[in-house]
């Protein structure tokens, strides 16, 4: 059994800077609705000319609004602008990806008008596609793993979703890659990356992905179960919080992947959490098993 069954879709567009000021959206009243957890990732139901579509929310796609396959974007139709996209992925392939334009898609409710679509061209994604930060940002996230709910929260509506006893603020940094949480393992400082789109399963100890100085012969995909090599960090501490003992598993990212790892569902199973964008902040309910 392959011990990574879905790595992160680790987007970084080259020549597009991550904005929240260029999609016009509806401001009705934030909404939850209902997600599905598959293999780990929260997928969503996207309404788009009149279709539904799966997409996973991926908060490592810094500089995409959405994502989709090829032969999805041939079977809605959609209108080609003259732009192209390079993106490039956890192992350091580079995509050269052809721009789309949606006039109107609909999003846990939300109505998002004049959306942005890459061309998703790596092999290793399932479902139609994914929903980046770039969208994201216009509302806070809310993400309820237990529950298997999602919300795009007004700005002014985030204070009645937090739960200030129960939930730990944590305060984030940003790069091309995303969402970049600043953490001490064992007195080290590493800076790692919060990806929605991150699953290492089969294994208890590892909550995450963390760089390998000590370069391995086998590529992220070809890691199984019986050879991956976890450390286990007894003293940590992210964003000022500490946490209990954690486990990363050892593995190679390219030279210019702008995170020295990565953390996702295995730190996230059990908790609900809320990005709010605007302020740079992660609040993260405190269970902790």
């Amino acid at each position: 059994m392959r011990f990574i069954k879905r790595m992160p879709i680790m987007i970084i567009t080259i020549v597009t800077l991550l904005s929240c000021k260029t999609i016009e959206i509806n401001s009705k009243k934030s909404t939850i609705t209902d997600f599905t957890l598959v293999n780990g990732e929260p997928v969503v139901d996207v309404l788009i000319n009149n279709k539904i579509l799966k997409l996973y929310i991926d908060t490592g796609a810094d500089s995409v609004e959405i994502a989709l396959k090829p032969e999805i974007i041939k079977g809605i139709g959609l209108k080609e602008t003259n732009e192209v996209s390079k993106s490039m992925d956890i192992e350091g392939n580079i995509y050269n990806e052809k721009n789309y334009k949606i006039p109107e898609i609909t999003i846990a409710e939300k109505k998002f008008n004049n959306v942005l679509v890459n061309e998703e061209k790596r092999n290793f994604v399932e479902y139609d596609g994914i929903i980046g930060n770039k969208l994201l940002c216009k509302y806070a996230l809310y993400l309820d793993y237990q529950d298997k709910k999602i919300g795009l929260i007004n700005q002014n509506e985030i204070g009645g979703y937090i739960n200030h006893d129960k939930m730990t603020n944590i305060k984030y940094t940003k790069n091309n890659a995303g969402i970049i949480l600043l953490t001490n393992l064992n007195g080290k400082k590493f800076n790692i990356l919060f990806d929605t789109g991150a699953v290492v399963i089969n294994n208890e100890n590892a909550y995450g992905l963390i760089r390998n100085n000590e370069k391995s012969n086998k590529s992220l995909f070809e890691t199984s179960q019986d050879d991956a090599n976890i450390v286990i960090y007894k003293d940590v501490e992210i964003s000022g919080y500490k946490f209990e003992e954690m486990g990363f598993m050892k593995v190679n990212l390219p030279d210019q992947f702008p995170a020295d790892g990565l953390i996702g569902y295995n730190i996230l199973k059990d908790k609900k959490i809320i990005v709010n964008y605007k302020n740079n902040e992660l609040y993260l309910s405190r269970k902790w098993t």
